[in-house]
């Protein structure tokens, strides 16, 4: 009985694992003018998503302040017939803060890095290469302002090439901290705009309506001219 019941729990086990390698991120499609963007919803905590142009713009809840890296890449895009991308992008971070004494500071940590893949029904495929850079920022709010607006930005703006699917990841972090006199306040995330480098690629030349009829009635002659050889040959 003990040898059947071990029996069982391993091949539930195994199951299991099976079950959860093969489970995949669940991207979200936004269209933009020149690339679709595909994103984490989980990853944002519900924040609403659009398309700014050819940027992806997060527009979190208030109390959002940490985007963690997860699975698979948080946002991806891929663009559309005559763009490509560059594998430079970044992210512009903006946020707020309300302190409780002058004593408080508050401070964004984080990296980013572009990814070079490829998509595969939806999923995105790491290919390799890519941009990477570390940031960090220490602020201040003025004396007397107890609340106000921040704004950081980490841009990766080194060509690599051109190519069709372009990642972008990383952690972001937002936090306030005190010189020791207690009541730090609140400092979050309150939008995220997640940037793309791409460049115009020529499309090639589609023929004209008259070219095609040229190109038939010479092929019309051609064939009229080969046909009036072989009769000359079979008489």
């Amino acid at each position: 009985m003990n040898q059947l019941f071990r029996a069982l729990l391993a091949l539930a086990m195994a199951a299991g694992v099976m079950s959860g390698a093969a489970a995949s991120p669940v991207y979200t499609k936004v269209v933009g003018t020149s690339l679709d963007f595909y994103y984490l919803a989980d990853t944002f905590g519900g924040a609403k998503a659009f398309a700014l142009g050819d940027s992806l713009m997060f527009e979190p809840p208030r109390g959002f302040f940490e985007v963690v890296a997860t699975q698979g890449p948080q946002v991806f895009a891929v663009a559309h017939s005559g763009h490509a991308l560059t594998g430079g992008g970044g992210v512009d971070m903006q946020g707020y803060f309300a302190v409780l004494s002058e004593n408080a500071w508050f401070k964004t940590d984080g990296y980013v890095e572009t990814r070079i893949g490829s998509i595969n029904n939806g999923v995105f495929q790491y290919i390799g290469g890519g941009n990477a850079t570390v940031f960090t920022a220490r602020m201040f709010p003025k004396p007397g302002q107890y609340n106000g607006l921040w704004h950081d930005e980490a841009s990766l703006h080194r060509a690599l090439g051109e190519f069709s699917t372009i990642a972008i990841d990383g952690n972001y972090l937002a936090y306030m901290r005190d010189y020791g006199h207690g009541g730090y306040g609140e400092v979050g995330i309150s939008a995220l705009m997640y940037n793309f480098d791409q460049v115009a690629v020529p499309l090639p030349a589609v023929p004209e309506p008259q070219t095609y009829a040229m190109l038939l009635a010479g092929l019309a002659l051609a064939g009229g001219a080969a046909r009036r050889r072989l009769g000359a040959l079979t008489r």
